[in-house]
């Protein structure tokens, strides 16, 4: 299929995708403005800094209850609604974070940024998923390296409007409180610009639901009626069939509950401590430089966080890229070896020489890039991955976030060098945990079966990728949903750990 006719049999599918990945940009540095500018907001409500690092866990609060309540929208509005709404209020919240001298205003603002931030990254994977059906995979990890563009750009954005730390400040940072006044910060013109690129990929979403979903649905709505009711009649009769060649074929393969949720909560386990170890990178990169003995410029300091963004998305870049070429297996080596040398500097060298604290986040970021897709994609050599599953990961995920960074930003004041202690010893546990995972599958599940049928067009669509609380009744798909149910069955890819 030539270039020109792919775009024009899948342009509607498309433009919902790359609007997908404009949100993500745009959600991501509104995500990642408010660690990259904690010193400046400590300036702004003149309070110590170990007060003002509570913003972050103020952030995580609203990002965790962001996540049950999708579980009640979906279903009842079109993610294309969903993401315009979120990125609409959730630049509005934020650009009021500059306007506030009491931190007591700050804290609900910076929740309800959470909270849709929430709502607009898990609508983003929906959106994906609804669009390309079983096709996605490819499509969602682009969606995550537009992730980490966010995650770039947003310190580049901010670091020109910060203040820079006086030489009288620098053996007692908390001093600028002294030097600076609220009026002079100055990081509300990037908050303005997060605002007016939300509201314009808001609308843009709003315009692209009218056109390509509102219209089309009213137009086709008496032929759609029609065809879905030969195709029922059809899918009854081949469903009855199918599942009871499902029934056979997996009968003799089917694990245990217990099996399952040992398996899937070690995954979860990988994810609470990987995407902790995460945040507390990219967010007290800078505090722990200027802080440090090593007394970075805060400027300078700000693109330790840029750092790890740059080795992230670079390294699920290359992985796919490379994966064609290389076994895989030869590819999780080198992230785990890159990741290991990483862990070795965060405990040594990185705390008094810079050189090797950029290297930490460099080599965590590229080691750490692919590897937790990888433990959660190995799952689906063993039994089908469910909504369910994915939703225990992604709480366990969240509840993370909220418990681990808000320790290190509680201590990180008197003790500067908790920054890179933490997230080292949190390295080296999904480093250990990760290289065990293989092992504790094959002890609970033996050697992998052959893959198992991805059986697309007879598992509700709610019920497979589903919400985050629980599966909501199938919808009726629109004519820009492209339904898969006329594909044939395709067989699911073996996992990297598979056999060489």
């Amino acid at each position: 299929m030539s270039f020109f006719k792919y775009v024009k049999d899948h342009r509607f599918q498309l433009l919902g995708t790359f609007l997908t990945y404009f949100s993500m940009i745009i959600y991501a540095c509104r995500s990642v403005s408010t660690p990259v500018a904690l010193l400046d907001l400590q300036i702004q409500v003149q309070e110590p800094f170990s007060v003002t690092s509570r913003l972050v866990t103020a952030y995580s609060v609203g990002y965790f209850f962001g996540g049950f309540a999708l579980g009640f929208i979906d279903g009842k509005c079109h993610n294309y609604l969903i993401q315009a709404a979120t990125n609409i209020l959730g630049g509005i919240f934020l650009s009021f974070v500059p306007s506030f001298t009491n931190i007591v205003m700050i804290f609900p603002l910076i929740g309800l940024s959470g909270f849709m931030n929430s709502l607009c990254e898990t609508a983003s994977n929906v959106v994906l998923i609804d669009l390309w059906g079983d096709k996605v995979c490819n499509y969602l990890q682009i969606l995550y390296v537009a992730f980490g563009m966010g995650g770039l750009i947003a310190p580049i954005m901010i670091r020109p409007y910060q203040l820079p730390i006086p030489e009288e400040c620098t053996e007692d940072p908390d001093r600028v409180l002294d030097y600076y006044k609220p009026e002079d910060v100055q990081i509300k013109y990037p908050y303005y610009y997060m605002l007016a690129m939300s509201l314009a990929i808001g609308i843009s979403f709003i315009l692209c639901y009218y056109f390509t979903i509102y219209r089309k649905e009213r137009e086709s709505q008496g032929q759609e009626n029609e065809r879905e009711k030969k195709e029922q009649a059809s899918e009854h009769e081949n469903g009855l069939e199918l599942q009871q060649k499902s029934a056979n074929e997996s009968s003799s393969k089917e694990h245990s509950i217990i099996k399952k949720a040992v398996a899937v909560g070690w995954v979860a386990i990988l994810g609470h401590i990987g995407f902790s170890m995460q945040l507390i990178l990219i967010s007290f990169g800078q505090a722990f430089g200027v802080k440090s003995t090593l007394r970075i410029e805060k400027r300078k300091a700000a693109l330790i966080s840029s750092t790890y963004w740059i080795a992230y998305c670079s390294s699920k870049i290359v992985f796919v890229l490379f994966s064609t070429l290389i076994k895989e297996k030869i590819l999780v080596i080198i992230s785990s070896l890159l990741l290991l040398i990483g862990i070795i500097l965060s405990f040594s060298l990185a705390h008094n020489i810079e050189i090797c604290l950029w290297s930490v986040a460099f080599l965590v970021g590229i080691g750490f890039g692919p590897l937790f897709t990888v433990a959660f994609a190995s799952l689906e050599k063993y039994f089908r991955v469910t909504g369910r599953h994915t939703s225990l990961i992604y709480m366990t995920v969240v509840a993370g976030e909220s418990i681990h960074v808000p320790m290190v930003g509680t201590f990180i004041d008197d003790c500067p060098g908790i920054y890179l202690y933490y997230s080292g010893a949190l390295s080296a546990i999904f480093l250990a945990t990760f290289i065990a995972m293989p092992y504790v599958c094959k002890l609970l599940f033996g050697d992998p079966e052959e893959p198992i049928a991805d059986k697309v067009s007879n598992i509700p669509r709610s019920s497979r990728f589903g919400s985050i609380i629980a599966p909501v009744p199938e919808r009726r798909a629109s004519v820009m949903t492209f339904a898969h149910r006329d594909q044939p069955e395709r067989q699911r890819s073996s996992s990297v750990w598979s056999k060489a």
